[in-house]
């Protein structure tokens, strides 16, 4: 019963570590937040910015 149940913890833990990135147009603090391809840029703000292409696609 136990084990079952142990696997399934261990996969949905596995699935987030390996998703855990920002996708287009969420917010980041640096590019390293961003999924690939896309980098954080900063408009206004310095601190903050939102994840989207090196240039319009």
């Amino acid at each position: 019963m136990r084990f079952p149940f142990l696997c399934i913890s261990l996969t949905l833990t596995l699935s987030v570590s390996v998703s855990a990135c920002a996708h287009r147009f969420s917010s980041c603090r640096t590019s390293y937040d961003c999924c690939s391809d896309l980098l954080c840029m900063k408009y206004m703000n310095p601190t903050s910015g939102h994840c989207d292409y090196p240039t319009s696609r």
